[in-house]
């Protein structure tokens, strides 16, 4: 989710994108990874102003997204491994608690708007 060259909204764009090509093709798994500085390249990215790390609210959005898409044919992740690094607001420990819960039910959760952050949904 949102790799480097694209705004929140195309990162999310892309990231339903990918879902409906997997999906299509029969995929019966699918997991959204947002992308991660850290291992040089991305930092390098990250200084020249080339990628940002996506939201939290974009990987919900990408998530509700393929979960809707997918009903029953398909499981939809959000990889939250090391998620933390991901925290931007106070809102991101409970976001990152809903995406937990997404992953275990495989049910969408009713959005959540934060008037910290402003983010609903891209």
């Amino acid at each position: 989710v949102r790799p480097p060259f694209l705004s929140e909204h195309e990162g999310v764009e892309w990231a339903k994108r990918s879902l409906d090509t997997a999906l299509e093709a029969g995929a019966t798994v699918c997991a959204l990874i947002p992308t991660r500085a850290g291992n040089g390249a991305m930092d390098a990215l990250h200084e020249a102003g080339d990628f940002t790390p996506p939201h939290l609210a974009s990987l919900e959005a990408a998530q509700r997204y393929g979960l809707e898409r997918a009903g029953r044919q398909a499981r939809v992740f959000s990889d939250l491994w090391d998620i933390q690094r991901f925290f931007t607001c106070a809102c991101s420990p409970q976001r990152a608690a809903r995406l937990a819960e997404m992953n275990q039910t495989q049910r969408v959760l009713p959005a959540m708007a934060c008037a910290a952050c402003g983010y609903d949904q891209p």
